[in-house]
């Protein structure tokens, strides 16, 4: 859950680009940066390259993503763009717990279905 210490990362992707920032607790907008998709194999490609590239000592632990696909279960596909993964398999990567309600997108594991 999120304490009033939580950053958080958010994400607004699309076929062409994503968009990630990083939201501190009173919903300031931090560093954000926005990547072509076409420049990484995959979207936790894309999400590391930027918090490489932000190198803030406040890792987010918590965030939330738009995106441009169904959300029916743990596997995404996109509908517009070759990226697909699993949503734990994302989670556990980026060491993330990743809500949602954004779309029909369930992410976090007490609200899956």
């Amino acid at each position: 859950m999120a304490n009033s210490e939580t950053v958080w990362l958010v994400g607004d992707v699309g076929a062409t680009n994503a968009r990630f920032g990083l939201v501190s607790p009173d919903g300031a907008i931090l560093n954000s940066a926005t990547f072509a998709d076409a420049d990484f194999a995959t979207i936790g490609d894309a999400i590391g390259a930027y918090l490489a590239q932000n190198g803030s000592s406040q890792r987010p632990r918590i965030g939330c993503l738009a995106i441009a696909a169904p959300a029916t279960g743990d596997e995404i596909r996109m509908t517009n763009h070759p990226w697909s993964f699993s949503v734990a398999a994302l989670r556990a990567e980026q060491c993330l717990r990743i809500p949602s309600r954004h779309s029909n997108v369930r992410l976090s594991p007490e609200n899956s279905a």
